[in-house]
């Protein structure tokens, strides 16, 4: 059941299918050794499908949307960065707010990020280039934002001021998607 009374649809946790951590670790394993799908491919395909949720959301046309994408530094994060991509090639006016500076990505989001870059997305680091107001104002008046901050092998709520003003412009409990990102929409 999906909640939407506020500003951005909420579905119930108790709703949503999910698996632990270290049952998703195996997946991801299995993934890799058994079935020869390396890490890229997974996050590509998780990026293609989290963009076409996002275009689907927002009603199917993108051409004069604007979608925030928060990413975390792990493997979370390349997958938003792959959807950023996606949302770009679809018409959505896109910026990326990093959670962390690039030097403490993984390998992974660090390739999606070169491509990103390559086709001048709007990109930059939340802690350092926008003050928390700002990020704020961002998140509040984007059409969609999707949060790929922390993936599976995250515990706990942000630290260090990750992304700490984006608690007041999305919501911390939206649907998560196969990789673990949550998206949220402007009705």
């Amino acid at each position: 059941m999906i909640d939407t009374t506020s500003a951005f649809p909420v579905s119930r946790a108790s709703s949503i299918p999910t698996v632990s951590a270290a049952e998703m670790a195996e997946v991801d394993g299995l993934a890799i050794d058994e079935f020869g799908i390396d890490l890229l491919q997974m996050i590509e395909q998780a990026g293609s499908h989290l963009a076409e949720l996002v275009r689907a959301e927002v009603g199917g046309d993108l051409r004069s949307r604007r979608v925030i994408v928060a990413v975390g530094p792990g493997n979370n994060g390349g997958g938003g960065l792959a959807a950023a991509r996606h949302l770009v090639n679809r018409g959505a006016s896109v910026r990326v707010i990093l959670a962390r500076p690039v030097n403490r990505s993984s390998e992974a989001g660090r390739h999606q990020l070169a491509t990103l870059l390559q086709m001048s997305v709007d990109c930059c680091v939340a802690i350092y280039d926008v003050p928390d107001d700002e990020l704020a104002r961002e998140f509040v008046s984007a059409d969609a934002v999707i949060d790929a901050v922390l993936g599976y092998r995250g515990s706990g709520p942000p630290h260090d001021g990750v992304l700490a003003g984006r608690a007041s412009g999305s919501r911390a409990d939206l649907p998560r998607d196969e990789l673990g990102s949550r998206c949220a929409t402007r009705q």
